[in-house]
């Protein structure tokens, strides 16, 4: 878990040192929370057994531009930590497979405008 917190410092502060030296067109920022998943029941004819993940803490970082008239882009990443769980038949079970649990998640996205943005100042 440390680990990935410290990859998510560390690109934050990059994209915050690259985008203080371009001009006033990107953004970049942090993002914090509390992962929780709802339980999945699985059963048959004999038993059920309930699976999901556990709840942890979620962190990452996202950055934009405006890149022209309509036209923007978004690019986040967010790690949350939290290992696959399953209970059932009074047992119960905490699976920590390869990355013990963690989800990492990227995504890019690009933005149209149908209305230019204005400024006020």
């Amino acid at each position: 878990m440390l680990r990935g917190l410290i990859c998510a410092a560390v690109v934050f502060c990059a994209m915050a040192a690259y985008a203080n030296a371009q001009e006033q067109q990107w953004e970049v920022g942090a993002i914090g929370g509390f992962g929780y998943s709802p339980n999945l029941t699985v059963s048959n004819s004999t038993t059920s057994a309930s699976t999901g993940v556990k709840t942890g803490l979620a962190v990452g970082v996202y950055g934009g531009e405006d890149m022209y008239r309509y036209w923007s882009g978004e690019a986040s990443y967010l790690y949350r930590a939290g290992d696959l769980k399953l209970d059932g038949s009074g047992k119960s079970a905490s699976f920590g497979i390869g990355l013990s649990g963690r989800n990492f998640t990227m995504k890019c996205e690009i933005v149209a405008a149908t209305i230019r943005a204005v400024s006020l100042l």
